[in-house]
């Protein structure tokens, strides 16, 4: 390689070389230093996703040990629900159709608990432009998901019963509007006596009363998150692939739970009007909750006039 070349052609050569070498080492220690120092957690994986290496932040992060680790893969520390998408955009990258990728994704920890953790993976690739190793840098998004979380859960729910709140109903039968599952149902509910309750008895009345109901068609709807409290003293309940039968079923279960709830409630009994309607076609959609407002006025007025007779 060097044959023909003059002395000084050699000590410049010598020296290029040992600038080469101190550049390649300055910048090794510098990644040495931001893999070791990174409040970031850092993963090296090999093309089948098996882990080479990781730094303090990682094993700290996820409650491995190093030792832990080099024993799996990418696979084994990402929550199954999100592998999917993450294996689909790592092998976008090991095959070059993209540089790199970011996502929010979960990981399973030591200890089996999940975090939120902010993905940005890349590749490093040969002279050849084959694939090296995908480097993944992640930043625990935990507490800033729970925030969020929290934050849609105070948008959508109402604060004094835990249903849902009228927002959300409103964007729900927006969706449902769509006509996607068809027939979609609709009970519309709205306490009787909560005014007299509240001058006679005090608006801890009213307010218990209130409470009353949402525990009523939480308990009569097994749990499912489709009640939501739409106003002062109206309740709704959206009923997606559900028809006429169906619905006369729960509001049996509605019944029976008021019935029960009221047991040994002398001066706060829970009682209310119940309207409901049924859509078949996308038509009849945009008329369904005039449709069970006006069937639960009807009942309300009909209340009434057996309250009066009394």
């Amino acid at each position: 390689m060097y044959d023909g070349m003059t002395r000084e052609e050699l000590v410049r050569e010598l020296e290029r070389y040992k600038a080469n070498l101190a550049a390649y080492r300055e910048k090794e220690e510098c990644f040495r230093a931001i893999f070791e120092n990174s409040v970031v957690g850092i993963v090296i994986l090999l093309p089948d996703g098996q882990i080479s290496n990781a730094n303090p932040a990682l094993e700290n992060m996820l409650g491995y040990s190093w030792d832990e680790l080099k024993a799996l893969k990418l696979w084994d520390i990402t929550f199954p629900e999100d592998y999917g998408i993450d294996r689909e955009l790592f092998l976008d990258v090991f095959e070059g159709r993209r540089q790199y990728y970011q996502i929010e994704k979960r990981y399973v920890c030591g200890n089996g608990a999940l975090i939120w953790g902010m993905l940005t993976a890349s590749v490093a690739r040969d002279e050849s432009g084959a694939p090296r190793f995908i480097v993944n840098m992640i930043e625990d998004i935990s507490a800033s998901k729970l925030a969020e979380e929290q934050l849609h859960y105070l948008n959508t729910h109402d604060s004094m019963t835990g249903l849902r709140n009228r927002a959300w109903f409103d964007e729900e039968l927006g969706r449902l509007s769509l006509g996607l599952h068809l027939p979609t149902s609709i009970i519309i509910m709205d306490l009787d006596g909560l005014k007299q309750a509240n001058d006679t008895l005090g608006h801890e009345a009213g307010d218990c009363l209130i409470i009353g109901a949402a525990t009523i068609l939480r308990e009569a709807s097994h749990g499912e998150d489709m009640a939501a409290r739409i106003g002062g003293d109206e309740f709704g309940v959206l009923l997606p692939d559900t028809d006429e039968a169906a619905v006369l079923a729960i509001l049996e279960r509605i019944r029976e739970c008021r019935v029960g709830f009221n047991v040994d409630r002398h001066e706060l009994q829970v009682n209310f009007s119940i309207g409901t309607a049924t859509a078949h076609t996308n038509e009849q959609l945009s008329g369904i909750w005039k449709e069970a407002d006006e069937r639960m006025y009807v009942e309300k007025a009909l209340h009434k006039r057996l309250s009066a007779v009394k």
